[in-house]
């Protein structure tokens, strides 16, 4: 299991994982504590059957078809491959149910903060999220943290952040990426007289129960069902370690 074991996202997935096994098993796992931003390798001289993995570069996938293992990918983040099937919620039906959500509640003035400070991700949830609030007829308005001097984790930035927030339209409806960036946009609002949610309606598109006790005012969140997530990519391992194809 090549997956992050800090959030309670992952925790579920794992948790489903571990429920298809009890039913189809036995399984013998092998996993590791690990971060969002660890490097993820099979271990030297392990002798498994699959692996369920966070996919996060080429090397990582070359180094699995040297291997010869099958794999499943169950990560938004980094390198996607057609060659190892994936297993993840839809970020597109993530973003379009956020704008729609927002749209009926009569907000007109919309934004997004995503993953700073991971330059390797591909950010489909707010490109997905753009395209949804102007297809309503609105624009919204991306914290960047694209450029080299931006990188910084959320938390590194506040100030920068600060100012970004007051400058909006308010009441402005605001996506984030997860829980961790959620909790720090909060705290920011709060730190500075930012009223939430009257000024800033903040939405986060993953459910971590941990992040929001830890806000100063509670978040609304996407539950994007990672339980289903890890019992549906078992599922798909089982399938290929039985020598049968993935569906097309």
């Amino acid at each position: 299991m090549l997956v992050q074991t800090t959030s309670e996202w992952h925790r579920q997935l794992l948790r489903g994982v571990a429920d298809y096994a009890r039913e189809h098993g036995p399984w013998d796992f092998h996993i590791e504590p690990r971060g969002l931003l660890e490097t993820m390798q099979l271990p030297k001289g392990w002798r498994g059957d699959g692996t369920i993995l966070r996919l996060v570069d080429r090397a990582q996938e070359r180094a699995l078809r040297r291997r010869g293992l099958p794999a499943v990918n169950v990560s938004w983040q980094g390198e996607h491959s057609r060659a190892i099937p994936r297993v993840s919620s839809d970020e597109s039906a993530c973003a379009r149910l956020a704008a729609s959500h927002f749209v009926e509640k009569g907000f007109r003035s919309f934004a997004y903060v995503g993953p700073v400070g991971q330059p390797r991700y591909a950010d489909v949830l707010g490109a997905e999220f753009a395209i949804a609030t102007h297809t309503a007829g609105f624009e919204c308005v991306t914290f960047s943290g694209k450029s080299r001097e931006h990188r910084q984790p959320l938390h590194q930035q506040r100030q920068r952040l600060v100012d970004w927030l007051r400058d909006l339209r308010h009441p402005t409806a605001l996506l984030v990426w997860n829980g961790e960036v959620g909790r720090e946009v909060i705290a920011a609002c709060s730190a500075n007289g930012l009223p939430v949610p009257d000024d800033l309606a903040v939405l986060c598109a993953e459910h971590d129960s941990v992040m929001n006790s830890l806000a100063p005012v509670p978040m609304s969140n996407i539950d994007q069902s990672p339980l289903r997530v890890g019992r549906e990519a078992a599922a798909l391992l089982d399938r290929l370690m039985s020598g049968r194809r993935a569906p097309a």
